[in-house]
């Protein structure tokens, strides 16, 4: 992104969920498998999952099934 980078958008994106009625799920897709990097997305609460790249069509299966498990 060229202004914001992932992290800039989940610490923006905390300040105003409180302004958002529906649930949103976020997931972040990284080329990083740095410990860190995992460890700093599980602190963030608006993150829903954390996915290294290369997304396969199965992962990206995967989840569309657990987000939209009933109409899936």
């Amino acid at each position: 992104m060229p202004f914001l980078d992932g992290w800039g958008f989940l610490a923006e994106f905390k300040k105003l969920k409180s302004k958002i009625a529906n649930k949103v799920n976020i997931y972040m897709v990284s080329s990083s498998i740095r410990e860190t990097d995992v460890k700093r997305a599980l602190d963030f609460e608006e993150l829903t999952g954390y996915v290294v790249k290369p997304l396969h069509k199965a992962q990206l299966a995967k989840i569309f099934k657990k987000i939209y498990h009933e109409n899936w």
